[in-house]
């Protein structure tokens, strides 16, 4: 089942992303720039909601899995960051 992404669903990914970095900082970068300007490039060609969206849940799940930079998780016991977990990484 597919589930078209709003402008409403987008903002709010945004937001929780923007969360996400300020509390726990930037997401471990295993595989240098490429990764990111890969992304980017993608939507470049191709400047969509959906795929922004897309592109920040990717984001989102990547970080959740490898933590950030210094090697820390996220802290589930933080209300907001555990429905963000809920929402985008299970």
């Amino acid at each position: 089942m597919t589930v078209k992404v709003t402008k409403a669903m987008h903002s709010q990914a945004v937001s929780d992303l923007d969360y996400i970095v300020k509390k726990y900082g930037d997401v471990d970068d295993f595989c240098g720039a490429f990764c990111n300007s890969e992304k980017y490039d993608e939507l470049l060609r191709n400047p969509t909601i959906e795929m922004a969206y897309n592109h920040i849940v990717s984001l989102l799940r990547h970080h959740n899995y490898v933590g950030n930079e210094q090697g820390e998780m996220f802290d589930v016991k933080d209300s907001r960051t555990g429905k963000i977990i809920k929402k985008y990484c299970l």
